[in-house]
């Protein structure tokens, strides 16, 4: 007849014998779920959100993660703004600078009949039901219409461009590619670029408050 062990004998005699622990199995609770809700995988957004946390020198916590979620915190000259104004100065040149984005995307797609940006290969999708929300406005306008409205829209634009010196068009230009170095992760501050196109998007602001836009 076999010697029956009890299960801490067990365990001593693998100690003994140098055979690693099994790890433990977590107990899940009836409905499916762990009981342990700490050993989830992180979430992807947190994950996003904390390296944005680091990026604008701030220890990732509840209240940055809500901070950073802010729009202009998606670009560098957001960031910018962000560290270097107020909250209410800050909304108003973003205030400028997403209507004059908002202007010149809709005068290529409307009047020249393409995008500003080279477009990526289209990626077949599975077609799914869509539906509009009682309160949405469609727009009746003819694509003549649109076309029309974006291009006085965007030569509005142009002419608040030109109002502004040679320098402060060229600092708006490298706020909107978002491609030269405005603002330094690294360190969290803004480079002098970051502040010139700051100062740009300011002066855009003004001119755009002085034509009653």
């Amino acid at each position: 007849m076999a010697r029956a062990y009890t299960k801490g004998a067990k365990l001593r005699a693998k100690k003994l014998a140098g055979i690693p622990e099994i790890a433990d199995i977590p107990k899940r609770q009836p409905n499916g779920q762990r009981r342990d809700r700490a050993d989830r995988p992180r979430d992807p957004q947190k994950t996003a959100l904390d390296a944005r946390c680091r990026q604008m020198g701030m220890d990732p916590s509840k209240e940055a993660r809500k901070r950073v979620q802010a729009p202009h915190i998606s670009c560098q000259v957001g960031k910018v703004m962000d560290k270097t104004l107020s909250a209410g100065e800050t909304d108003r040149r973003w205030k400028a600078f997403t209507a004059m984005l908002a202007a010149e995307a809709a005068y290529f797609r409307h009047y020249v009949d393409r995008s500003e940006y080279p477009r990526s290969a289209a990626m077949q999708m599975v077609r799914e039901r869509v539906e509009a929300e009682a309160s949405t406005t469609p727009d009746l306008r003819t694509d003549d219409e649109k076309a029309s409205a974006a291009k006085a829209a965007w030569r509005v634009w142009q002419s608040i461009l030109h109002r502004m010196d040679r320098n402060c068009r060229i600092a708006v230009q490298l706020a909107k590619r978002d491609t030269f170095e405005l603002w330094n992760p690294t360190t969290a501050t803004p480079t002098p670029l970051g502040i010139k196109a700051s100062f740009a998007l300011g002066r855009l602001a003004d001119e755009m408050e002085k034509m009653g836009r």
